[in-house]
């Protein structure tokens, strides 16, 4: 059954000061927290070792190398088209379009070469905080949730 505004009996308004910004906090720092308890009990970096990562072999192998690559680019100036990095050249446009069109990815920019294991778990961690965000915001907009009726439940 869908709800609509006729028959939606929990509908009730969405306008209330600071509570309004409770749940979708919530929805943010909960995954965000989960996550970030499995990386420290698991002793990931930043929270363990500094050389274990989540991503063993493909961090070490493409996305490091990628990032660091890219953020050379964007810093020094450089074609996001072709590099002359690998072999005889590569088509760089078809490895930015698969592993680092992700807006996220311009934030390493601020960050050193030598942080690069805590940015890709920080990213990781924010990523994983944004999927709850929005997921509670996609169920608010389809089945009329929002907090009032969430804490009559």
């Amino acid at each position: 059954m869908r709800l609509t505004p006729d028959n939606n009996k929990y509908k009730a308004d969405d306008s209330s000061g600071a509570g309004r910004f409770l749940w979708p906090a919530l929805a943010f720092i909960i995954p965000f927290a989960i996550h970030a308890v499995a990386f420290a009990v698991i002793n990931i970096s930043p929270f363990g070792e500094r050389t274990k990562s989540m991503m063993v072999i493909d961090n070490y192998h493409q996305y490091s190398p990628f990032l660091l690559e890219f953020r050379d680019i964007l810093r020094n100036g450089g074609s996001l088209l072709h590099s002359w990095n690998d072999g005889l050249g590569t088509n760089y446009w078809a490895r930015y379009a698969y592993y680092l069109a992700s807006p996220f990815n311009l934030l390493f920019v601020f960050f050193t070469a030598q942080s690069l294991p805590e940015f890709i778990v920080i990213l990781s961690l924010t990523r994983t905080g944004l999927s709850g965000l929005t997921f509670f915001i996609y169920a608010r907009r389809k089945y009329g949730v929002n907090q009032h009726n969430i804490a009559r439940r």
